[in-house]
């Protein structure tokens, strides 16, 4: 916990509340309904996130259908991300607006992004515990 401490304090992030690093220790699960762990967490693995989208977005503009005739590839369609996240828990909270920035970014903006984001009631439907945060998350993730 001391590294991430002074890993944030050394980034300089304002964005981070000095209440919230205590949880960074535990991120190994999620971020714990906290949306400033989910931004430190993109922050840190941006480059590493990045490439990933492009290799990821290589291979599928790549693809070809040897076998099956029925289907065609468009080589001018640009390649679609759609990105699930919920605004309630700290993950999706915290680093949905920073992903589609990334996601443009990488792709140099030849992509079509659409979002769907799952509302607090969905959320407290699939879980049993922990949901103090859930609609507080929600109303300041939006």
């Amino acid at each position: 916990m001391i590294i991430l401490q002074v890993q944030c304090q050394r980034l300089s992030l304002p964005w981070k509340l000095k209440e919230n690093v205590f949880a960074l220790a535990s991120m190994m699960d999620g971020c714990g309904q906290i949306r400033t762990n989910g931004r430190f967490a993109l922050t840190c693995n941006f480059d590493n996130l990045t490439n990933k989208i492009k290799e990821v977005a290589a291979r599928i503009s790549s693809a070809r259908i040897v076998d099956n005739t029925k289907y065609e590839q468009n080589d001018d369609a640009k390649v679609e991300v759609h990105v699930v996240f919920s605004v309630a828990g700290g993950t999706g909270a915290g680093t949905f607006l920073n992903m589609a920035y990334i996601i443009k970014k990488a792709l140099f903006n030849q992509c079509k992004t659409v979002g769907y984001a799952v509302l607090p009631d969905v959320f407290e439907q699939m879980q049993n515990h922990g949901m103090e945060r859930v609609k507080s998350n929600a109303y300041g993730a939006l």
